[in-house]
């Protein structure tokens, strides 16, 4: 991958997900894994499926149909590593607002592990004019990671942890994690977080961060309306590693709390009578629906 890879003109990149031959297993979630940590209470071998779309997103095709789009982004928390895809918080908040608004909701999840907070803004510029969401929920990760193009253009995610991980940019890597300091970390996070809130102004919008205590230092900055408390750790998922069924729908409750505040029952139900679902979402230009502007002021 490389730099035009990360910035097509005018469409999506595809995703760098990897899943097994049979959709069973995917990262950390292997099925030598799972034997290994003797099963799991609630989840056995053939109780998850890893469908992706043609751009290998954990979601529907981007071309579906629906009174209401969402996009749910984030790192591996977000793409559900070992857990079903009915058990995520986004699709749990989706589920609840098609029975809420009795209307039809697609939840487009452009999640991807090891990713880092440059990816979720970049893919949120490339995705939302073309997407056109209702409702965006962003799960902020770790703050040190980051996005990093090397000499001979080639894409490095460069996540502190993983260098060894993978030999061919180990040397960058230690040379990038050098450089780095918690006081920088944040002030890459400030830029990314402000481009988000600028892109997104007047739509319905929330976000959380995975460890607060990272931001610390430029948590004024942020908006209080828009943020979701931090969530309680209540299980893993299949792999021993990621969050659990429970834990997600704390998360998923959360957000619906800061929604509710925002009144944004009432605001999408005010797209679904306006008949949105007729307007295409996929038009090439950076507009938004006119409706989804008046309502969301």
């Amino acid at each position: 991958m490389n730099l035009n890879d990360l910035l097509p003109l005018s469409t999506i990149p595809p995703a760098e997900n990897h899943i097994s031959t049979d959709g069973k297993w995917c990262y950390g979630d292997s099925e030598s894994a799972y034997r290994k940590n003797g099963g799991h209470p609630v989840y056995r071998e053939g109780d998850i499926d890893y469908r992706l779309n043609s751009l290998r997103y954990r979601c529907a095709e981007f071309d579906t149909q629906a009174d209401i789009r969402m996009i749910s982004i984030g790192c591996s928390y977000t793409f559900g590593v070992g857990l079903p895809q009915d058990a995520l918080y986004h699709e749990l908040f989706a589920e609840r607002l098609r029975t809420e608004l009795k209307a039809s909701v697609v939840n487009w999840n452009l999640g991807s592990g090891a990713v880092s907070n440059n990816y979720i803004a970049r893919l949120l510029h490339l995705s939302v004019p073309i997407l056109r969401p209702h409702v965006i929920l962003i799960f902020f990760t770790h703050i040190a990671r980051r996005e990093y193009v090397t000499l001979d253009n080639r894409v490095l995610k460069y996540h502190p942890n993983l260098g060894d991980v993978h030999p061919i940019f180990a040397d960058i890597a230690r040379h990038f994690q050098a450089l780095s300091s918690k006081y920088n970390d944040q002030l890459d996070f400030y830029r990314d977080y402000k481009s988000i809130q600028a892109l997104l102004s007047g739509q319905l919008w929330f976000y959380s961060l995975y460890r607060e205590t990272e931001f610390e230092d430029i948590s004024g900055h942020f908006d209080p309306s828009r943020r979701a408390e931090c969530f309680q750790r209540l299980d893993l998922a299949r792999d021993h590693s990621h969050l659990g069924p429970l834990t997600h729908q704390d998360i998923c409750n959360r957000y619906w709390e800061k929604f509710a505040s925002l009144d944004g029952v009432n605001k999408l139900q005010q797209v679904v009578e306006r008949s949105c679902r007729d307007i295409s979402p996929h038009r090439q230009d950076s507009t938004f629906d006119p409706c989804m502007v008046s309502t969301f002021k």
